[in-house]
C-alpha cells in the first residue's frame, strides 16, 4: 500500500469522527432546547389555569353582589372564606378576612372605608389556584372593583329624541 492511499483513508476516518461529534452536539443541544420549552409551556400553561379560575371568583361574586348588594359587606361579622372547586385540579379563593394579607371588601354603602376599596364601590380579590396532588402548584391573583352606579338613575341616556316603538315595526 503506498503512503498516499494510507493518508487518505486516516482523513476519511478523521472527517467521519468529526461530523459524528459534531452532530451529537447538535443532537444534545436540540433535546436541552424542547426540554426547557416544553417546561415553559407547561408553566405558562398553568398561569393560564390558575388566571381563568381566579377570573370565575370574579364572576362568582359578580353574581353574589347582584343577587345582595352587601354581600360580605358587615366587616363585624364578615363571610366566611369562599371557596369553591371549579374542576379536580382548579379553585378560587374570595376572602373578607381582613386579617389576611389578600382581602376583598364591600364599601357599597359608602360608610366604612378602607385602603385600598373606594367608597361605594365592593373590592373582591380572587385567588385563582391550581391544585396537584391536594397542593397548590401555581396561583394567581386578580382584583375587580365594582362601583354603585348612582349618578345615572334611569337605564338609557341619549341627547336627541328616543322612540321605543313595542310593535316592531320601523
Amino acid at each position: 500500500m503506498n503512503k498516499k492511499n494510507f493518508l487518505h483513508k486516516g482523513m476519511v476516518l478523521i472527517s467521519i469522527l468529526m461530523l459524528t461529534v459534531i452532530l451529537i452536539m447538535l443532537t444534545t443541544s436540540m433535546l436541552i432546547i424542547v426540554g426547557q420549552t416544553s417546561n415553559i409551556i407547561g408553566k405558562a400553561d398553568l398561569k393560564t389555569k390558575a388566571i381563568v379560575a381566579a377570573e370565575g371568583g370574579i364572576e362568582f361574586a359578580r353574581y353574589q353582589l347582584s343577587q345582595d348588594p352587601t354581600w360580605g359587606g358587615d366587616p363585624n361579622n364578615p363571610v366566611s372564606d369562599v371557596i369553591v372547586d371549579i374542576s379536580s385540579s382548579q379553585r378560587f379563593t374570595i376572602t373578607f378576612d381582613t386579617s389576611k394579607p389578600y382581602f376583598s371588601y364591600n364599601n357599597i354603602d359608602g360608610e366604612n372605608a378602607s385602603g385600598t376599596t373606594p367608597r361605594y364601590s365592593v373590592e373582591i380579590i380572587s385567588k385563582g389556584s391550581v391544585m396537584e396532588k391536594g397542593t397548590e402548584k401555581k396561583t394567581a391573583y386578580l382584583r375587580a372593583i365594582f362601583i354603585r352606579d348612582d349618578d345615572y338613575p334611569c337605564p338609557v341616556y341619549s341627547a336627541g329624541n328616543i322612540t321605543i316603538d313595542a310593535t316592531g315595526s320601523p
